[in-house]
């Protein structure tokens, strides 16, 4: 069998190595590839994936030690932990997010998240194993993207050099970096998977294929199946994995036969890519014009046509499911004429920070459209007149390069500002959003460097000069991408960084002063919620976070302005009506308290947080059977909530119903590690005179939280109750020498037992 299979009369236009331009070659005049040689181009492939696999580790292993970001990974991980089959359950089944909080149905991505924390061994998630898995997965995702690059065609150094584009470029930092963005990673894994997969299908046609890498020095070798190429040039041998034994494949035209298993993981794939985000969606189209550009001659095979089908009417139904659950808003976005400008501006925005990414932030200003139509008009216009040339030469382009623009912009559609969703209120743009069309770029670059090297070699003069500064360019991204991973080292540094760029982001002011109040900067804390709320003075979140600073002031008064400004400005607001309650109950207002409880549950029934609060008001008020009543409730609406479980055990143990609380307890300590749980299961023993188990459980309590009030007491008194006064004395003198002593009472009661 001849090692090169022309379409057009058995020549190709095609040059190799050093060859004058536009010499013609002949199929009988390549060379055939020698076993030995083919075994080279075998273990050049496998470098190269093990480097590139180096590489990416190495540029995004410094975010493994980070923090969590302090934007929306809270949220997963109070849905994620503890791990348990039943929560992951109750993931799975949260079809309208009422237990996620999520806008849309995504379990693969919260069950991900869930299976890093499996064995961890800590009181809390994790970050540091988060990240080393959105690292891993972001790993997976360059070598598919290598894998892909080399079965369009791209020889191995210039597939090579694409793949490090998509993974070592700074503007893929953010999504390896946030938590939030586990979503991405996978739906990207499987999006390239399926699409492997499905050119895989496309090029196994034929009773035998032999797969053929273009080596650099123009030879061509044999290594596995074999395709005529769709590239639009006159039928030169493309690269393809090889990993498989030729001899085993079967013609799948007629839709059967051993082809056709592989549209049916290119499904499972793409069910699994909308089960982790559902901007996969995108898959159907994008594998038509795959068809349509590169491989025209398959739109009669029954196989394709079946697969497209299926996948664009799961494509389809998913987007219809989405669109009638998410929750967002059509007033996120200008009105319809606008948002096409909008668009065009994210078009040529991605384009540029692609070649130039500088200044790479969470959050960029929001553009105001509206206000200056002119310049986004310029731009819609520039656009497209690009794609008028476009179309107009398409005959002349490299398909693969054209369908790598495809393939960039449809994916960029869905996020370019033409459907609202919720991030847009914040900006148009984001980093994340180029994380999957990044694929695209990294295609046209790859293909272009490969149509270089077949006009001029990369061993003449041009070629070597042209790979310096390839690689030039790679390794300035990459040195970009550990600059970037820096910034996102501290969360604080995030939206500093974030607010030298964008001065006018209500969110970044947010969120920087809720980082301000962990750190104890009160202070600057009100002043970062001030400005986010001049920013955004119909947004409730600045003021209650005003008055949670207020109140760990102490300024309770304040506080209360705050949060009845919040109410102001959202009436159906659950979280600053359960604040105000929350500091009603502090002054022993109880009974204002119950009303502000009562009232907020007529807006949101479903609360079993604000069903919590109401049994605490009632609890305090000696009205304990609605109490019990309460946390009832609280633990119907809200199973995986721990605080009513805790509560509900203390009442009991109140009456003396120790056996009662016990199960309650032990089953708000499965559920998180709540160190009021151990404190208040350490009292339950005590009541029924297991002092063993109870100081296990003060000691537990005491190790998760040593100033947590009356623990170290609890602890000494349980060792005195065991009879173990040395030890209780020497648990005592250690804590008061860490500025934590145990109380006066405690200390006279060890005083005066100790002999």
């Amino acid at each position: 069998m001849s090692a090169l299979r022309c379409r057009s009369r058995g020549e190709a236009n095609i040059n190799f190595g050093n060859r004058h331009r536009g010499e013609k070659i002949h199929s009988d005049t390549i060379r055939q590839p020698s076993a030995r040689h083919s075994d080279q181009t075998t273990g050049d492939v496998r470098l190269a994936v093990i480097l590139l696999i180096l590489i990416t580790a190495s540029i995004y292993i410094p975010v493994v030690n980070h923090q969590f970001s302090g934007w929306d990974d809270a949220k997963y991980m109070a849905a994620i932990w503890k791990p348990s089959w039943e929560r992951a359950w109750k993931i799975v089944t949260d079809f309208q997010g009422e237990y996620t909080r999520e806008v849309y149905f995504d379990p693969l991505h919260f069950l991900s998240l869930m299976s890093d924390q499996v064995f961890v061994n800590s009181l809390e998630p994790n970050a540091g194993v988060a990240k080393v898995m959105n690292v891993i997965y972001h790993v997976i995702n360059s070598v598919l993207v290598f894998a892909l690059l080399l079965m369009t065609g791209a020889g191995r150094r210039a597939a090579f050099i694409g793949a490090l584009v998509f993974a070592a470029h700074p503007i893929q930092v953010g999504t390896v970096a946030w938590i939030s963005e586990r979503k991405n990673l996978l739906s990207t894994l499987f999006y390239l998977a399926s699409t492997i997969l499905f050119l895989r299908y496309l090029s196994s046609g034929g009773s035998r294929r032999l797969v053929t890498i273009p080596g650099d020095d123009g030879v061509l070798s044999t290594v596995g199946a074999r395709h005529a190429s769709p590239t639009g040039d006159p039928a030169v041998s493309r690269d393809v994995a090889p990993t498989w034994d030729a001899s085993r494949i079967q013609s799948p035209s007629d839709g059967t036969g051993a082809g056709s298993h592989y549209l049916f993981f290119v499904t499972i794939l793409f069910i699994l890519g909308l089960l982790s985000k559902p901007s996969t969606v995108t898959l159907p189209a994008v594998l038509l014009f795959l068809v349509v550009v590169c491989y025209r001659e398959k739109l009669k095979d029954r196989g394709v046509i079946c697969a497209l089908a299926v996948l664009s009417v799961l494509g389809m139904a998913w987007g219809i499911y989405i669109l009638s659950t998410e929750r967002t808003y059509s007033f996120i976005l200008p009105p319809w004429p606008y948002r096409p400008l909008i668009a065009a501006g994210a078009v040529w925005f991605y384009l540029g920070k692609f070649l130039a990414p500088l200044q790479l932030v969470p959050l960029y200003p929001r553009w105001d459209v509206v206000g200056n139509p002119g310049s986004f008009l310029v731009l819609l216009l520039a656009f497209a007149a690009s794609c008028t040339v476009l179309f107009y030469f398409r005959r002349k382009l490299d398909k693969w390069v054209l369908w790598g623009i495809l393939f960039f912009l449809i994916n960029l559609s869905l996020v370019s500002g033409l459907i609202p969703f919720g991030y847009m209120i914040y900006s148009f743009v984001s980093d994340h959003f180029l994380y999957l069309p990044m694929v695209g770029l990294a295609l046209i670059v790859a293909r272009c460097a490969y149509i270089f090297s077949l006009n001029f070699g990369f061993d003449t003069l041009p070629g070597k000069i042209a790979m310096v500064a390839l690689y030039l360019w790679v390794a300035i991204l990459g040195l970009g991408s550990v600059k970037q991973t820096l910034l996102w080292s501290d969360p604080i540094s995030v939206w500093e960084a974030t607010l030298e760029v964008n001065k006018t982001s209500f969110a970044a002011y947010n969120n920087y002063g809720v980082l301000c109040i962990e750190k104890g900067e009160y202070e600057k804390a009100i002043s970062m919620f001030q400005r986010s709320a001049e920013l955004a003075p119909n947004l409730d979140k600045p003021y209650n976070n005003m008055g949670w600073a207020y109140r760990l002031m102490g300024d309770e008064q304040s506080a209360k302005k705050m949060y009845e400004k919040a109410i102001e400005i959202d009436p159906a607001a659950e979280l600053p009506r359960r604040m105000l309650g929350e500091t009603l109950d502090r002054e022993g207002r109880y009974e204002e308290a119950t009303a502000v409880y009562k009232q907020a549950l007529t807006i949101n029934p479903g609360s079993g947080a604000l069903y919590n609060n109401l049994g605490l008001s009632y609890y305090r008020s000696g009205r304990e059977e609605e109490a019990l009543k309460a946390f009832d409730k609280a633990i119907e609406l809200t199973p995986f909530y721990p605080d009513p479980y805790v509560h509900k055990a203390a009442a009991l143990l109140s009456r003396g119903d120790a056996d009662g609380a016990i199960p309650l307890l032990q089953r708000a300590i499965s559920l998180t590690s709540s160190v009021q749980a151990h404190n208040v299961l350490g009292a339950a023993y005590a009541h029924k005179h297991e002092y063993s188990r109870t100081l296990n459980e003060f000691i537990t309590a005491y190790r998760m939280r040593p100033d947590f009030p009356g623990i170290r007491d609890n602890v000494a008194n349980a060792m005195m109750d065991l009879n173990n006064h040395k030890s209780a004395a020497l648990f005592c003198s250690e804590s008061a020498a860490r500025g934590l002593p145990c109380s006066g009472e405690t200390v006279s009661r060890l005083t005066e037992r100790t002999p």
